[in-house]
């Protein structure tokens, strides 16, 4: 079952006013008496004909004569027509006019004129003609042309195909002397011997059965391409020498020793040094005079930063070592990674004077310093857990002083006999004198029951006393006058914490580490 039709709509399309882009300048040959007229099928700027296009239009003229413009062809793709019954040497100008489906047509190619020539001087009609009274150019070794009426100096250049020739047609005695050059020379030369170009003992370059081969003035071959693929070029009678062949490219010093070696499968090696520059910022890979091989990178000034591997002579492990540039003191900062260390120091000078240094071991971290004559000394360690602090320190913070840009602000932490927490704060107590202060949520859980401490004090002119309860249940009371304001201020013991021995006896417990983080451990008891 279909369906009623649905309301109709009705569009007018506007018709067609643009015309398709002009199409380029025409090819214009004669030939025979014929005129020949090609298009290569796209517009003036090299572009494509669009969907709508129709046909080309061929309009002829005389251009000696007005009004004689006339369209002799048309055509609709890449093609050639042919406008013949011209008269010989008039003038017949040619352009083209591209025109699309509905009519439009473009502006006017290029135009061309060219005039038709006689193939005959017309005096010579009704004789016999021979080869020389032909004009010259004017027949294609594709025309039928009487035997033996065409000689070498009537044949146009590149005409004849040797496929056109008979075999055995030509010989030396038909060819003038320097007429045939390497350029002309298409087929197979076969040789029963060699080619020398120079002197055939010196030097010179020669063509024999087995390739092509270079020797200098004293008879030594110094360029070799053989029929078997391989391609050498070497300076003289030394080993130093190139080499090319199926195989790879590969190169050789002057005793013989391989340096070079780039395979077919890709994989390259090269002795020597290898650098991204001459001068200036670059990377040099193994340069000369070094007991290692090792990587460099320059600056512009010269000075350089390198890596080489390092490890035990003989031994399996192997590292890699990093060092900085050095200036004029000698300073310079080292990297050493190597299994299971890496340790990083800085340098005075090139001795053994370390300033400060880095090391990450299998027993821990240790950030430190190092003196002339003297051995490391560990400023921080870290083992098992455990950090150990060599010298006088303290925890201290330090910020921008509040009133003098030019100085520093530096304040150092408190400590206690309690690991306690505290907390303060401000509050207004009502018209009764009093005020209820709710601590944090978590101080119940955090601290102990016992132990807790409440300073109040008041802020109000004048002396006016002010107390306040013991914390109970995450809160206390402030009693005073009414509408004082009070500042306050909690402290609690953590309940997390033991309580710590606050002036133990030396035999009672041993004390590990170093500095003041150094922590204590208890004595087992000893049973008598």
């Amino acid at each position: 079952m279909k369906g009623e039709f649905s309301d109709q709509m009705i569009v007018l399309i506007p018709d067609d006013t643009r015309p398709p882009p002009v199409p380029s300048t025409p090819t214009v040959t004669t030939r025979l008496g014929m005129i020949h007229v090609a298009w290569d099928g796209r517009g003036s700027l090299g572009e494509q004909m669009p969907s709508d296009f129709d046909h080309i239009q061929v309009w002829m003229a005389d251009p000696l004569v007005a009004g004689t413009a006339r369209v002799v062809d048309s055509m609709r793709v890449t093609e050639t027509v042919v406008v013949g019954g011209q008269p010989y040497n008039a003038a017949r100008e040619f352009w083209l006019r591209a025109v699309d489906r509905s009519g439009n047509a473009s502006a006017d190619s290029g135009h061309v004129t060219v005039a038709t020539q006689p193939l005959v001087d017309t005096d010579l009609v009704g004789k016999v003609i021979s080869g020389a009274n032909i004009i010259n150019g004017t027949v294609n070794a594709a025309d039928a042309v009487i035997g033996n009426t065409i000689t070498g100096a009537l044949v146009q250049a590149l005409a004849i195909d040797t496929g056109h020739l008979k075999a055995n047609a030509v010989t030396v005695d038909k060819l003038a002397a320097g007429s045939v050059t390497a350029s002309k020379l298409e087929a197979t030369l076969t040789l029963s011997t060699r080619v020398v170009a120079g002197n055939p003992a010196a030097a010179r370059v020669e063509l024999n059965s087995t390739g092509l081969r270079g020797f200098n003035s004293s008879g030594v071959e110094t360029v070799s391409l053989t029929n078997s693929g391989s391609f050498t070029l070497r300076s003289g009678a030394t080993g130093a020498r190139v080499q090319l062949d199926n195989t790879g490219l590969k190169a050789y010093n002057a005793s013989n020793q391989q340096t070079v070696d780039i395979n077919s499968a890709g994989l390259a090696t090269i002795v020597g040094q290898i650098s991204t520059g001459f001068s200036g910022k670059r990377i040099v890979f193994n340069p000369p005079g070094t007991l290692d091989p090792e990587l460099r990178f320059y600056s512009s000034s010269g000075s350089f930063a390198r890596m080489w591997a390092s490890g035990s002579s003989g031994g399996a492990d192997v590292g890699i070592d990093i060092e900085t540039a050095t200036n004029s003191n000698n300073s310079r900062s080292l990297v050493w990674i190597e299994p299971h260390t890496i340790q990083i120091a800085n340098y005075f000078n090139r001795n053994d004077f370390v300033t400060a240094y880095l090391s990450l071991d299998d027993t821990g971290v240790q950030l430190g310093h190092r003196e002339p004559g003297t051995g490391e000394n560990a400023s921080i360690s870290m083992s098992e857990g455990d950090v150990f602090i060599n010298g006088v320190l303290y925890k201290s913070f330090i910020i921008d002083h509040p009133v003098d840009a030019d100085r520093w602000l530096v304040h150092a932490c408190t400590e206690s006999p309690m690991p306690g927490v505290e907390y303060w704060g401000e509050t207004n107590l009502d018209d009764k004198g009093q005020a209820v202060v709710t601590l944090p949520s978590y101080f119940e859980a955090l601290t102990r029951k016992d132990g807790r401490y409440v300073a109040v004090n008041t802020c109000s002119d004048g002396i006016r006393n002010a107390s306040a309860s013991y914390p109970e249940n995450g809160q206390f009371t402030i009693y005073g006058g009414a509408g004082v304001r009070v500042t306050w201020l909690v402290k609690a013991i953590r309940a997390d914490a033991d309580s710590m021995l606050i002036e133990p006896l030396r035999s009672e417990i041993d004390v590990v580490g170093d500095g003041p983080y150094r922590y204590y451990i208890p004595k087992e008891p000893q049973h008598g």
